[in-house]
């Protein structure tokens, strides 16, 4: 009997992988669970749902248990034939775009025996932004359970798992990661067939199930990513109504998320009356999470800014500033108040951005007490972000030009120099000194900012 056939026998974990067979990503899916699979009592269950002969010829590498499901528009019920095949004593579930990076949490959430005080686990989900992996959004997915609260899977599209037997032992929050490219596109085209079949999966099973609110609020999140405000709006008015007065967990997490499609709406429809109800009364909202309150200060922050309303700006900086200090490091703090909805609000560059733009505003307000008091919040382990300089660069530029530099100021002028020197030092290359004199107008706006930056430190130094 092989060491697979072995493990199969009476395994601890099944992991179940859904598959239409896409050689891009698939074998690199099934090779990442080797650590999990090599480690842990397990059992993997693919199931099959239109890939070739040839790609179930080379699955046979990796399991004997290839289960067959013609595709019928359904997420749940194939999932479903995974999980109703699975001997495991917990369950673990993704899809073949996906491949863990890092698994080891969850070996040993295992092999320590953390699973026993545990109803289910969460890992994180790297959502990438574009074909080269340079940009992504963590997000933590709750993709494993144990088998005795007799889960199913529920809803045709955006599956979620629903239980019988009640929880008791919370869940555990594992640093583990997969990487996922699903979201990424080859052209606007492929994005648009995506996203209209996600809406009219939707809008169909919401004919049959009309107060689904699980389903309303993955309609809101649809439509967020498209561009008819209005109809998202509207769907945001019909889950506001079917949360009524609840403020369970649940409804908080759906809450905040809804605020969060209202602002974006507003924002994007150029609506600053509502934009500004809206935001009120989210922000006045009892029920509103901590987490939700920042993700709301730092949009509004972003909305403010270019409008030149700078005072309101800074205060939404500060408020998101302040939420980051009681929960910014907090995890769990940060997942029970709605992470796994709406990821990364307290990420590196997020954190920049609110502590950049506060700086910005108070200087376009004629005061410097940001500079301090927010330039140990910026990062250093993230540089300043091509973004935030174009605008932190002509306002430092113009405040410096008129006012001194005083010692509390040294280590935001440090934290800037060390974007602006590589960016100048590789200009020189291309660009003549004589391009560097004067008011520099044929040097590229960044480069531009940055040489004036650096030209107005150094004659304050001087």
């Amino acid at each position: 009997m092989s060491d697979r056939q072995q493990q199969t026998k009476h395994p601890l974990l099944t992991i179940s992988l859904l598959s239409s067979g896409r050689p891009e990503t698939l074998w690199r899916c099934l090779d990442s669970l080797r650590l999990i699979t090599d480690h842990v009592p397990s059992e993997l269950i693919i199931v099959d749902t239109g890939c070739t002969p040839e790609v179930l010829d080379r699955m046979h590498e990796y399991t004997d248990q290839i289960l067959p499901f013609t595709w019928c528009d359904d997420f749940s019920a194939a999932r479903n034939v995974g999980l109703q095949a699975a001997h495991g004593s917990w369950f673990l579930y993704l899809d073949d775009d996906e491949w863990f990076v890092e698994a080891q949490p969850i070996v040993d959430f295992f092999l320590k025996g953390e699973y026993r005080h545990c109803d289910s686990a969460c890992y994180y989900q790297r959502n990438f932004h574009d074909l080269e992996g340079q940009t992504w959004a963590d997000a933590w997915v709750e993709r494993m359970i144990d088998l005795r609260l007799e889960p199913s899977f529920a809803d045709i599209i955006h599956e979620h798992l629903a239980v019988k037997s009640p929880a008791h032992k919370g869940r555990k929050l594992l640093p583990a990661i997969v990487e996922h490219y699903g979201y990424v596109y080859a052209s606007d085209e492929e994005r648009q067939r995506h996203y209209q079949r996600n809406i009219s999966m939707l809008q169909r099973a919401l004919a049959k199930a009309p107060r689904n609110l699980h389903l309303v609020t993955q309609l809101v999140r649809e439509y967020i990513s498209g561009p008819d405000y209005d109809a998202l709006l509207a769907t945001c008015d019909r889950a506001l109504t079917l949360i009524g007065n609840r403020a369970d967990i649940q409804a908080q997490w759906d809450l905040g998320y809804v605020y969060h499609a209202q602002i974006t709406a507003h924002s994007e429809q150029q609506n600053r009356t509502r934009f500004d109800e809206t935001l009120a009364t989210a922000l006045a909202d009892p029920r509103l999470t901590d987490y939700y309150a920042a993700d709301l200060c730092l949009c509004a922050a972003m909305y403010y800014y270019p409008l030149g309303d700078y005072e309101n700006c800074r205060q939404m900086c500060r408020r998101y500033l302040e939420i980051y200090a009681r929960i910014g490091k907090d995890t769990d703090a940060q997942f029970e108040q709605g992470s796994a909805y709406l990821g990364g609000i307290f990420d590196a560059d997020h954190r920049n951005a609110a502590s950049t733009f506060a700086m910005i505003s108070g200087l376009k307000e004629d005061s410097d007490a940001e500079l301090a008091q927010y330039a140990h919040q910026l990062s250093r382990e993230d540089p300043l972000h091509t973004t935030n300089a174009r605008h932190l660069l002509p306002a430092l530029t113009a405040w410096f030009s008129a006012h001194p530099v005083r010692p509390e100021h040294r280590p935001l002028l440090d934290y800037v120099t060390a974007y602006t020197a590589p960016l100048l030092s590789e200009a020189r290359r291309y660009y003549t000194a004589r391009a560097f004199e004067g008011d520099m107008e044929y040097l590229p706006e960044e480069i531009r900012e940055a040489a004036m930056f650096e030209r107005t430190i150094r004659d304050l130094a001087g």
